[in-house]
């Protein structure tokens, strides 16, 4: 039988079920963490998938010291739009923390989505949901993803984009309940420079991410045949498809001795590669 959603007393603490599939480890809960931290109002639970591949590295969900941290499993599909949870782990969660506010880190076209939606409907029905989005290009989906997304639309409550482009998109789709900006933020502490380098040093131009059509590896390769005649050096974090097409255009420009290929790294280690 369906569940009466809980409304927030006076003394109560509001209750938040963050649903992000990444947020597996604390390097990786940030935004997470510094909530817990600075709202002590708020009683957050986060519920992420129990192993993701990010740029090449498999990454597997760990404990947290301020929040509980469910796991679920990814079924039918590794891809971010097309996996769904494990619907037992969700499930439980839902049941457990009760939840006054569902906060999802999913578009409204996945499939994670629409399953996220069904089961807060069935358990805790009105509750609401708000939508973290980042797609910044408009697209059309056949059916039924089509549908999906139309219904996820009509059932989001709020959203937050991180960026008025992802905004922007948002509203083309027709969504009509209110829309802020939030945008990545940044670890200072961790993302900052190293020693001074010294004076003469060769320049070093990086690429941190996936090697994907649309990353821009293309625009990169025709900057730096611009370059060519100056004193640098390539350092390209990272791994994709796009990776061996790329290292076979800095090959035909005779640019490829000057790269360095790090491949995919944990998170982690990402910001010791910024200081190099």
């Amino acid at each position: 039988m369906p569940e009466e959603t809980n409304q927030t007393g006076s003394n109560e603490r509001l209750r938040v079920l963050r649903i992000a599939h990444a947020s597996l480890t604390p390097a990786l809960r940030e935004r997470e963490r510094a909530l817990a931290k600075e709202c002590a109002d708020i009683d957050l639970e986060v519920l992420t998938t129990t192993r993701w591949r990010e740029a090449g590295v498999d990454v597997y969900a760990t404990a947290d010291d301020l929040f509980q941290v469910s796991p679920a499993r990814a079924c039918l599909s590794n891809h971010i739009q097309l996996f769904a949870y494990d619907p037992r782990p969700v499930v439980r969660a839902l049941r457990r923390h009760r939840p006054h506010l569902i906060d999802l880190n999913h578009e409204p076209y996945s499939i994670a989505c629409a399953e996220i939606l069904a089961l807060a409907d069935w358990l805790l029905p009105g509750v609401p949901v708000v939508m973290q989005v980042a797609q910044n290009i408009l697209r059309q989906y056949p059916p039924p993803v089509n549908w999906l997304q139309s219904r996820a639309l009509r059932r989001i409550a709020a959203a937050y984009a991180c960026s008025e482009g992802a905004r922007e998109v948002l509203h083309a789709k027709g969504f009509q309940n209110p829309i802020s900006i939030i945008p990545f933020g940044v670890n200072t502490e961790t993302f900052r420079p190293g020693t001074q380098r010294r004076k003469g040093a060769t320049l070093t131009i990086g690429f941190v991410g996936r090697m994907l059509p649309g990353k821009g590896l293309g625009v990169l390769a025709d900057a730096l045949t611009k370059l060519a005649s100056e004193s640098w050096r390539l350092l390209l974090v990272g791994d994709g498809p796009e990776r061996k097409r790329f290292e076979r255009v800095l090959a035909e420009r005779a640019l490829l001795d000057r790269a360095e290929f790090a491949g995919a790294i944990p998170y982690e280690k990402v910001a010791d590669f910024y200081r190099r």
